[in-house]
C-alpha cells in the first residue's frame, strides 16, 4: 500500500541460502512500488520454483510462455538458444550445457514454419536474404538445421557475458559434431525479446 512494506504484519522468510520461501507477491509488489521488505532468516532448505515447479502443478503453456518472455523483457543478460533438429538430442540432454536455465520447452515446426523461424531469427544477415526475395538464404539453412526430423529446443538462460555464450555455442557444437548448423543463441537482448515473442 502507500505506507510500504509493514513489518508488523508481515516478514518473508528467507531459505539457509538466502532465498525467499514465501511471498513472493509481497516482494514482486515492493520491487515494483520500490519499496524496501524486511526478511527473516531460516535454517529451512531452498525450493526450487522454477518452470518445472509450474509446469508440474498443471499451469498451461500459455501462462509459462508469457512468464518467460516477460522474464526476458525485463532481466539483463538473458539469451535465447535454438537447438535444431540435426543435432539429434534430447531437452534435457541439453540443459547441461547453460547456466541458469531460465526457460525451456520444445516445438515443433512445419516446413513453412521452419522457414519463418530461420528466417526471423537470422534476420539481418547478408547471406540470409530480404523479403523481396522471400529470404532465399534460408533455405540452405533450413536444409542443413532441419536435416534429422525432430523438435526444436528453445532454451532461455542466463549468463555472465556475451564470451561465456560463445563457450556455450562452441561446447555444443564440438558435442554434437554438426557445426554451426547445431544451435543459434541470440546475441543481444533485442533479439532475445524478439525470439521469445517469436516462441
Amino acid at each position: 500500500g502507500n505506507n510500504g512494506f509493514d513489518c508488523s504484519k508481515s516478514i518473508i522468510p528467507l531459505s539457509e541460502n538466502g532465498y525467499i520461501l514465501n511471498g513472493a507477491h509481497r516482494l514482486s509488489s515492493a520491487i515494483f512500488n520500490k519499496k524496501n521488505i524486511f526478511c527473516i532468516d531460516t535454517d529451512s532448505k531452498s525450493h526450487h520454483y522454477d518452470y518445472s515447479f509450474f509446469r508440474n502443478r498443471n499451469v498451461s503453456d500459455n501462462f509459462c510462455d508469457l512468464a518467460a518472455s516477460t522474464f526476458i523483457e525485463y532481466a539483463d543478460n538473458t539469451y535465447v538458444a535454438f537447438i535444431w533438429p540435426v543435432a539429434e538430442c534430447t531437452l534435457q540432454s541439453t540443459l547441461k550445457f547453460f547456466p541458469n536455465v531460465v526457460y525451456a520447452k520444445e516445438i515443433e515446426l512445419s516446413p513453412l514454419g521452419e522457414h519463418n523461424l530461420v528466417s526471423q531469427i537470422y534476420f539481418g544477415e547478408p547471406w540470409l536474404g530480404t523479403v523481396k526475395n522471400n529470404f532465399r538464404g534460408s533455405q540452405g539453412k533450413v536444409a542443413e538445421c532441419f536435416k534429422k526430423s525432430g523438435l526444436v529446443k528453445v532454451i532461455a538462460f542466463q549468463a555472465s557475458s556475451l564470451s561465456d555464450v560463445l563457450k556455450i555455442k562452441e561446447c555444443v557444437r564440438s558435442e554434437f559434431k554438426v557445426g554451426r548448423h547445431s544451435i543459434h543463441i541470440t546475441d543481444t537482448k533485442e533479439e532475445a525479446i524478439r525470439a521469445s515473442q517469436l516462441v
